[in-house]
C-alpha cells in the first residue's frame, strides 16, 4: 500500500542569530541547531471527500506522480512546457542555422547574432574591468541627490532598480489609459524586506549576499563585511517602515491612492527631483500625478535619502549594479563561483536560453506565426463563443440579482476581449540591427535600453486592448481587470487542446482553463471593475453589491474549513478571487 509521508522539521534551540548589543550582525554558531523529523503517513483510501475533498481527488495521483528528485512540480502544465520547450528549440536552431542573410533589424537577424555572441563570449575580463570603472564612478559621488540620479541613469541599460522607482503601466482606474505608479517595493538587491522584518536570519542572509557581491572590489572580506553590514541596516529601516498589510491584501487595487505632482514632491523632497523626471527624464506628467500604494515606506526612502546614508546606498548600487552582471564577470573571482550557470548547460543552450530572457516578445510573435494555425484560431473561438453563451445563460438565470444588476454583468461579459495568439505581424526597422553591440554584454544593454525606451514612449498614450498581456510561448492564460483575456498559444497542447480531441475533452481541459479567466470577470475583487473595465465598486447598486459580498463571505468560510493533505491550511479570503473562477468555470462548463 503506497501512503502519503508528511514531514515537518522542527528547531530545538530558540533562536539562530541576534542582533549583539555592540550593534554588529552576529555570525551564525559553529554548531547548528539539531533537527528533528515528524513523519505521518496518510492511506489515500481512507481520506474522506467531506474531510479533505483535494486529498480525495489528488491523493492517489500525486502517489504515482510525484515530481523527479530535484523538482518541485510535475503535471501536465510540466508535461506542456517541455514540449513548448521542444518547440521553442527547433525554431531557434532553424533559424540559427539558415545560410542566408536576414533583413537587418529583424527578429531572425537579432536571434542569430545574439547566439553566436553568447557561444563566442570568453572576456568576462574585459567587462570586470567596465564594471570596476563603474563602481569608481559611485564611490567617487559625494552628494545623495547625484547618486539618485546616477542610479536612474544606469537603471536604463543595466536594470538597477532603485526605490521609489516609476512604473508605467494600464491604469486600474481609466480603462484605455496608461497610468504612473509608485508601487510597494517588497525586495531591495534580492534582499526580501518581508523576511528582514520576520526571520532574524534574513540579516544574516543579507550581509553574506552583499558582502560575496562586494568582495572583489574591496580590501578584502573586513571591509566587505562592514559595508554589507551597514547597507542590511539601511534595509532593515526599510523593511520594518513597510505596510505589510499593502503586501498581503487580499484586494491589492484598494491599496492604490493618486497623488498630485505637488504632493508627490512634496512626499519625496530629497529626491531631488520629480519621481518622473528621475526615472524617465520628463519634465511634464500627463496624468498629473502618480498613484501610490505605500506612503509609509516612501517617507520612509525620503528619510533615508540624506547624505548621512549615502555610503549605505552607495553599497546597495553597487551590488545590484555587480548582480547584474554576475553572467558575464562569475569567472574572474572565486567569491563569483556560485553565479555560475550549470555546468550540465552547454554554451548553446545558455545562449538560446538568454535569447529567450532578452527577446520574449520577438520571439512570442515567431512561435505565434509557426503554430498557431488557422484550424486552431477557429476551434479556439468557437470554444470561447460557447463558454460566453453559457455564462450568459447563468447570469440570466441569476434571480437573485437584481435586473439592473444582471444587466450590468451581461454587458461586462459581452465586453470580454479574447487575445489569442500574438497576431500582430513583426515590424522589421533597420535601426534595430544597432542592438547588437561588441560583444555580448554590450548587446544585453542595448536591449535593455531599448526595452527601457518602450517603457518611456508608452507614457500619455492609450493602451492597445489587442495587445497580448503574455508572450505566446508561455504555457498560461490570464484575465486582465480592464476585461480582456489572454489565451497563449503555448496552452494548446494536448491534454489541453487538441484538435482531434472531442469538444468535451476540450472544454474539460482549455475550457475549464479558460472559463476560469472568464470567471475572474465575475470575481470578488473584479466584480468591482465596471462592464468598460475602469475600478469602480459603486458601479453596482448597493443592493447587489451586499449580495455578491454575503456570498463572497460564505464562500470564504467554506473554503476556510479546509487542510489539504493534513498540512496546507486554506485561507479563503485571499484565495476568494481564485475560487469563485474555480466554481464559476466548472459551473459553466457543465451547464
Amino acid at each position: 500500500m503506497k501512503v502519503l509521508k508528511k514531514t515537518a522539521a522542527l528547531l530545538t534551540t530558540a533562536a539562530i542569530l541576534l542582533i549583539s548589543a555592540c550593534g554588529g550582525i552576529e555570525e551564525l554558531p559553529q554548531e547548528m541547531p539539531v533537527l528533528t523529523t515528524a513523519v505521518k503517513t496518510v492511506d489515500p483510501a481512507s481520506i474522506r471527500a467531506q474531510d479533505d475533498y483535494y486529498g480525495y481527488v489528488n491523493a492517489a495521483y500525486l502517489l504515482e506522480n510525484l515530481p523527479a528528485y530535484g523538482e518541485v512540480s510535475s503535471g501536465s502544465f510540466n508535461e506542456v512546457e517541455d514540449a513548448v520547450r521542444d518547440e521553442l528549440m527547433g525554431l531557434l536552431t532553424e533559424i540559427i542555422g539558415n545560410p542566408g542573410d536576414y533583413p537587418a533589424g529583424s527578429t531572425e537577424q537579432l536571434i542569430r547574432d545574439i547566439y553566436l555572441q553568447g557561444i563566442e563570449y570568453t572576456d568576462g575580463a574585459a567587462e570586470m574591468e567596465k564594471v570596476r570603472g563603474i563602481i569608481g564612478e559611485i564611490r567617487a559621488v559625494t552628494d545623495i541627490k547625484e547618486l539618485l540620479k546616477l542610479w536612474a541613469q544606469l537603471n536604463v541599460n543595466y536594470g538597477v532598480s532603485f526605490p521609489s522607482i516609476v512604473n508605467v503601466t494600464g491604469s486600474y482606474f481609466v480603462s484605455g489609459e496608461n497610468a504612473l505608479y509608485l508601487s510597494q517595493s517588497t525586495s531591495m538587491c534580492g534582499c526580501d524586506l518581508e523576511e528582514l522584518t520576520k526571520y532574524d536570519t534574513a540579516a544574516l542572509t543579507a550581509k553574506g549576499q552583499l558582502s560575496t557581491l562586494l568582495l572583489p572590489f574591496t580590501s578584502g572580506k573586513a571591509e566587505a563585511d562592514a559595508l554589507a553590514e551597514d547597507a542590511v541596516y539601511l534595509l532593515l529601516d526599510a523593511a520594518f517602515a513597510t505596510d505589510l498589510s499593502v503586501t498581503h491584501a487580499a484586494d491589492p487595487f484598494t491599496t492604490f491612492s493618486f497623488i498630485t505632482d505637488d504632493e508627490a514632491s512634496a512626499l519625496l523632497p530629497n529626491m531631488g527631483a520629480t519621481p518622473l523626471k528621475l526615472t524617465f527624464g520628463l519634465d511634464e506628467n500627463p496624468y498629473g500625478g502618480y498613484y501610490i500604494q505605500d506612503r509609509s515606506q516612501l517617507e520612509k526612502f525620503n528619510e533615508l535619502f540624506t547624505n548621512e546614508h549615502l555610503e549605505a546606498w552607495k553599497t546597495l548600487l553597487i551590488c545590484s549594479l555587480v548582480k547584474s552582471e554576475t553572467n558575464f564577470i562569475y569567472s574572474e573571482d572565486p567569491a563569483f563561483a556560485s553565479f555560475a550557470p550549470d555546468e550540465a548547460m552547454g554554451k548553446e543552450e545558455l545562449a538560446a536560453e538568454l535569447i529567450e530572457d532578452m527577446m520574449a516578445e520577438r520571439v512570442s510573435k515567431l512561435y505565434s506565426q509557426k503554430y498557431f494555425t488557422p484550424e486552431k484560431e477557429k476551434a479556439l473561438r468557437e470554444m470561447c463563443d460557447t463558454l460566453r453563451e453559457s455564462y450568459r445563460e447563468l447570469i440570466g438565470n441569476a434571480e437573485w440579482l437584481s435586473e439592473e444588476g444582471r444587466e450590468g454583468l451581461l454587458r461586462k461579459l459581452e465586453n470580454i476581449t479574447f487575445v489569442l495568439g500574438d497576431s500582430a505581424p513583426q515590424v522589421i526597422d533597420p535601426a534595430d540591427a544597432a542592438l547588437i553591440g561588441e560583444d555580448l554584454p554590450d548587446t544585453v544593454h542595448r536591449i535593455c535600453g531599448s526595452v527601457f525606451e518602450k517603457r518611456k514612449a508608452r507614457i500619455g498614450k492609450p493602451t492597445d486592448s489587442s495587445e497580448p498581456r503574455m508572450p505566446a510561448q508561455m504555457v498560461n492564460a490570464c484575465y486582465d481587470p480592464s476585461n480582456v483575456v489572454t489565451i497563449t498559444v503555448a496552452i494548446m497542447h494536448a491534454p489541453f487542446f487538441d484538435a482531434n480531441a472531442s469538444d468535451a475533452a476540450n472544454l474539460g481541459g482549455l475550457g475549464m482553463v479558460v472559463g476560469h479567466e472568464m470567471g475572474h470577470a465575475l470575481d470578488s475583487m473584479c466584480m468591482d471593475f465596471d462592464d468598460n473595465g475602469s475600478y469602480d465598486p459603486g458601479w453596482l447598486s448597493e443592493a447587489d453589491r451586499k449580495e455578491l459580498s454575503e456570498r463572497a463571505d460564505r464562500l470564504a468560510a467554506y473554503y476556510s474549513e479546509y487542510t489539504v493533505l493534513d498540512v496546507y491550511h486554506v485561507d479563503g479570503v485571499k484565495t476568494n478571487g481564485e475560487n469563485y473562477a474555480d466554481l464559476g468555470a466548472i459551473e459553466c462548463i457543465t451547464n
